[in-house]
């Protein structure tokens, strides 16, 4: 999500870079992108920019998809580490485990357009066994002691519709 979120843009005369063979590049391409969203890639000479569309210049530049960072922890770092990862090429992350509030609140924001982050998929709370932890950590763990718990937990996860549920090692 970026601040043309609702107009269009033009990346014209750039290198893609491909995902399947990161030694193919195709120069002078055109993308256009509406909504937040690429619809379409073809050569500069034969896209035609639709007319109030953001044209941005790629001569020299390189184009890649999106970057996935699999395993963060955005509770940890807070707001702030949404920017950076965006700044970084880094367009969707998994949150192995922090506070789904927190998170949530994030999501909606970045849905919204009021701030700028990844995608983000997330487990919410860590599930865990007892151990000694942080007050940060506690915080947003889910402590399990038996199979009870575990079924409640997950229930409970469940009803929250997280992504996916982090199990860590401690879990009896």
């Amino acid at each position: 999500v970026n601040s043309y979120a609702q107009t269009g843009q033009a990346i014209t005369n750039v290198t893609i870079i491909h995902v399947m063979n990161p030694n193919e590049f195709t120069p002078g391409q055109t993308v256009l992108i509406l909504r937040g969203k690429i619809g379409r890639i073809g050569a500069t000479k034969d896209v035609k920019v639709p007319k109030g569309f953001t044209t941005i210049d790629g001569t020299g530049k390189f184009l890649i998809p999106g970057l996935w960072d699999m395993h963060v922890h955005l509770s940890y770092y807070g707001e702030e580490a949404l920017q950076l990862l965006i700044a970084n090429g880094v367009t969707a992350v998994r949150d192995m485990g922090g506070d789904i509030k927190q998170i949530d609140q994030w999501r909606k924001d970045i849905q919204d357009g009021k701030i700028n982050g990844p995608m983000i998929f997330r487990a919410g709370p860590f599930v865990d066994g007892s151990k000694k932890m942080d007050a940060k950590r506690k915080s947003f763990t889910k402590v399990v002691k038996n199979e009870k718990d575990g079924r409640a937990v997950v229930g409970e996860l469940k009803s929250l519709k997280v992504d996916f549920i982090k199990r860590h090692s401690r879990v009896p």
